[in-house]
């Protein structure tokens, strides 16, 4: 894959979550588009607002969310997850959440160890990027672009990654 036609991936990616995100006028409308509309491969869309627990990964196929039990579609961060607590991160590799990860290619649970020991007082996109996207296993040998986006303050950045 060339760097000019990874840009213009990025660069197309980042119209149409534009032009959906221009469209709406609360988080739970650019979901529920992100949820419906026509989608060329199956893709995760990792979603935030600007509200609390407005956070969202959408497991998408070409015609929809992910068939069945709607927590696999659209997983949301909710005040009271399953330990009691509010969940403060979800956390997307390419393996649906829901799966366990293959052995060979477990970037998931390192990661979340490394969020975890973030903390939510320091969390930050350059925290994330530094210490859990730009370290093996997390940061594998054929990412090829990494988004830090921040809903709150407008702030969208693409990465071309060089290996």
């Amino acid at each position: 894959v060339s760097t000019q036609s990874t840009w213009e991936a990025v660069v197309s990616t980042q119209s149409t979550w534009e032009a959906v995100v221009s469209t709406q006028s609360t988080w739970e409308a650019v979901v529920s588009t992100q949820s419906t509309w026509g989608a060329i491969a199956p893709a995760y869309y990792i979603t935030a607002g600007a509200g609390a627990y407005e956070g969202a990964i959408i497991t998408r196929r070409r015609d929809g969310v992910e068939p069945g039990d709607k927590s696999k579609g659209v997983w949301r961060l909710a005040e009271h997850g399953a330990n009691g607590k509010p969940e403060w991160f979800h956390l997307e590799t390419n393996y649906d959440h829901w799966t366990k990860p293959p052995i060979a290619d477990d970037r998931r649970d390192p990661a979340n160890r490394r969020m975890e020991k973030l903390t939510q007082s320091g969390i930050g996109l350059q925290p994330i990027f530094e210490s859990v996207l730009s370290i093996p296993p997390v940061f594998a040998s054929d990412t090829l672009y990494t988004s830090k986006i921040m809903p709150k303050e407008g702030y969208y950045q693409s990465i071309l990654r060089k290996h």
